[in-house]
């Protein structure tokens, strides 16, 4: 995502180097001076708080990119292990179903085979 900026009017050198022509009654040109350069150093630590906020945002930017695919990583891990796992209960199912049928059988056989034994 791009950050767009509004442009500005001014830069701190247009305003460095802006002259006003001197009028009759005008105002003091050590006052608007003085004034001017307040501005500069406000527009210079603009620039620099802007320069830092775009390097923070690209910086995020990135680390966001990065987390999105680890989070796409997990995910497909978490399918994988579902799917293992979904492999595995069926496996078990199949393991238990077997041992049941094999009980089943010797207790059929104990109980069929003392029915043999009392027949004689």
């Amino acid at each position: 995502m791009k950050t767009k900026l509004k442009k500005a009017h001014f830069t701190s050198e247009n305003v460095l180097k802006k002259e006003f022509k001197v009028a009759y009654k005008g105002y003091d040109a050590d006052d608007v001076d003085a004034f001017l350069d307040l501005i500069l150093d406000d527009y210079h630590s603009f620039e620099e708080q802007t320069e830092s906020y775009l390097r923070e945002i690209l910086s995020l930017n990135e680390k966001n990119e990065q987390l999105k695919k680890n989070i796409n990583k997990l995910i497909f891990r978490i399918d994988k292990i579902d799917t293992d796992n979904k492999n595995d209960k069926k496996h078990t199912s199949d393991s238990v179903s077997v041992d049941l049928i094999e009980r089943f059988s010797r207790i059929e056989g104990i109980v069929l085979g003392n029915k043999d034994k009392n027949k004689k």
